[in-house]
This record gives C-alpha cells, structure tokens and sequence, in this order.
C-alpha cells in the first residue's frame, strides 16, 4: 500500500511540474496523456507493479475505452492477484475480442483462485475447443478433478497421457521458486501420481513419477514428489498410519505442488 501511495504522489508531482512550466491549456491534457505513457513505459520496464497501475488507470481516465490499456491493466491485476478489478478489465476486453487467448487463459485462471470452478472449466474448454493445446485439457482435468468428477477428469489425464505426439508446455515450480516449462504430458503423469499418493497407494504413485521423469527427467516438482514418497514409505515401514498425501489440483497455470512445501510455488506459477 505504502508502493502504491508513493507511485500516486510521484505521478502527482510530474504533472505539477508540468503546470509550473507554462504548459498551454490546450496543449494540458495532451502532455499529460504523454506523460501517463512515458511513466506506465518506464514502470513497466522497471517491472514496477504500483506505479505501472496508477499509470494506466490514469490512461483509461483519459480513454476508457482503449482496449490495450484496459488488457494491460487486467493482466497485472490479475497476475497481482488483485481479482476483483482484474476480472472485471478482463471481461470487458474480451467482451469485444473473445479470441484474447492468453487474457482468456488468465481469466480463467482467475475464476479458480475465486473459486468458481464451474466458471473456469468452462472457459478452459472453450480455450480448448479453439486451440486444441493440450495444457487447456490439463487444466480441464484439474477442474473435474476439485469439482468432485474424479472419473472425468483422470479420464482426460489419460487422454494427454495416451497422445505421445504431445509437445506442448506448461509452467512447472522449480526450487528456487522459478518458473520451468515441462511437457503437458509429464505433468498429466505427476497428477496422477499425487491422486495416487493421496489414496497411500505409493507404489502406484512411483509408477507414474517414473513415468512422468521418463518424459521430462529434469523436472523438478517430480524429483521433489519422489522424495516424498521415499520417505512416506520409509515412515510405513514403521508407523501403521503414514500421513496422508493430498494431490495437487490448485488453482494456477501449472503442476502445482505436493504438500506445505509447494504452496508458495503453486501461488507464484504463471507470473511470467
């Protein structure tokens, strides 16, 4: 809050200056259209959140109908995790462009944080129905899957299992809290691992992390889920009730993560 005050009274500052320096009325609004753009160019290539978003809602202020501030200005909402005012710029552009794929993607997205699972399944098939990118099947399995159709959405995980023509990406945690793109199809397998582990059937769940290594042997959620499940089994060995392994089927744009150590991976995934 404190980075967001301080970028509103930078940007307060600038356009005072301005009228200190004899700026003509008529030339005012048109310089400080100028500067809002050169302030929002210069945040974003700092990678400056706050300012970047007092800069562009002073734009759509002067032009609330330009659609390229108001995509820009969803996404960093979004991706900020500032739902409310995201999903709504996110509607209202692709309101007028349904075909926004990537703005749709986050969308999406943004209706499984707030838990409208039914919402975002539905727009994860319409990404689906018009792109084909398997990553859309995945995230569609992940939502059968906390909607409680269990059978549908593993089914759907065999589906990208069973297509090894499959190459396309999806955004993984790697330990230091990164970003790693892994084949859709090796995320599929690690999904079905953990559902196993869930279940303590943890030698079904090595079998798919095999698997899932097979397809993609540097990745890292798996090499971490391997781990686990070494230690769970070793814990059988001696305590008749290990502790139980939830999968993860979350709320962002990846892979997701395995138990308390991953949260903050799963959270920060598909910021990039």
């Amino acid at each position: 809050m404190k980075q967001y005050i301080l970028a509103c009274l930078i940007i307060v500052s600038l356009f005072a200056c301005n009228q200190k320096g004899g700026v003509s009325t008529n030339n005012t609004g048109e310089n400080q259209i100028n500067n809002h753009k050169l302030v929002y160019e210069t945040a974003h290539k700092n990678r400056d959140i706050y300012t970047s978003i007092v800069a562009l809602n002073y734009l759509l202020a002067e032009d609330s109908n330009n659609m390229d501030y108001t995509d820009s200005l969803a996404r960093i909402y979004i991706l900020n995790e500032m739902l409310e005012p995201g999903m709504k710029l996110a509607k209202k552009v692709l309101d007028k462009n349904p075909k926004n794929y990537k703005l749709k993607e986050l969308y999406a997205m943004g209706q499984t944080y707030t838990n409208d699972l039914s919402g975002s399944y539905q727009s994860f098939k319409s990404l689906y129905e018009e792109t084909k990118d398997a990553k859309y099947l995945y995230e569609m399995a992940k939502a059968n899957i906390n909607l409680g159709k269990t059978n549908d959405g593993l089914s759907q995980l065999d589906q990208i299992i069973g297509d090894q023509s499959i190459t396309a990406t999806i955004a993984g945690p790697t330990a230091d809290g990164g970003v790693q793109n892994v084949n859709v199809r090796a995320a599929a397998l690690l999904l079905k691992a953990q559902w196993e582990a869930s279940k303590q059937n943890y030698n079904g769940a090595q079998n798919f992390i095999n698997k899932s290594l097979a397809v993609a042997p540097d990745f890292q959620a798996a090499l971490y889920l391997k781990e686990q499940l070494k230690a769970a089994l070793n814990q059988s060995k001696t305590a008749p009730a290990p502790r139980q392994m939830q999968p993860s089927v979350g709320n962002t744009p990846s892979t997701g993560g395995f138990n308390e150590g991953y949260e903050e991976w799963k959270r920060r995934q598909g910021m990039k």
